[in-house]
């Protein structure tokens, strides 16, 4: 069964040579021949694949341990199947955009600081998502709808979101863009 080791950077830490080399020579001590890393995204994602009696538990938890010191994410996928994925549910606020568009139509009107308490409120579970929702928007009411706009051209797309947008359409997948009702920024 073939297994893959993805490794990626959550925190802005990059993923150097360095640490591709130690990984890569660990491997070679069991596989007995150096692994090579494919990049997914420059310093940022990288895949290796790995074959069964090419990984032990004590290989598997240097490997994590090493990486969570870095700040570095991993995931050792086991494949019994294609695993391309066929359907993929992304938010769009600080995830597909680096924005979070209630907030960035706040601060346009000078009420950032109330907005941006209540989505952090939300956020951290204190408060119900559509409660907060809706205190959001009433601060919002009664405003131009050249704000809209506005927000449409400062919005910026995230690292690696075009290329995941295209991928999954490349394998025909489904690709379903979530956001709490502002289709005219998800168009």
């Amino acid at each position: 069964m073939k297994q893959y080791l993805l490794i990626s950077n959550t925190t802005g830490y990059k993923i150097n040579n360095d640490i591709l080399n130690y990984i890569s020579t660990k491997f070679k001590d069991i596989a007995l021949k150096k692994k090579n890393f494919i990049e997914l995204s420059p310093q940022k994602a990288y895949e290796l694949e790995i074959q069964k009696e090419e990984i032990n538990l004590e290989l598997k938890n240097s490997i994590i341990n090493f990486l969570s010191q870095k700040s570095i994410d991993c995931n050792f996928i086991n494949v019994t199947k294609n695993r391309k994925k066929k359907l993929l549910l992304a938010d769009m606020d600080s995830t597909i955009i680096q924005e979070e568009s209630l907030d960035e139509l706040a601060r346009q009107i000078g009420k950032e600081k109330e907005v941006i308490r209540i989505t952090n409120e939300a956020m951290n579970g204190q408060i119900d998502f559509k409660k907060a929702l809706l205190e959001r928007v009433a601060i919002l009411k009664g405003q131009p709808t050249e704000i809209l706009e506005k927000l449409k051209k400062g919005i910026s797309i995230n690292d690696g979101a075009i290329e995941l947008i295209k991928t999954m359409k490349h394998n025909n997948s489904i690709t379903v863009l979530v956001s709490g009702g502002f289709t005219f920024l998800t168009e």
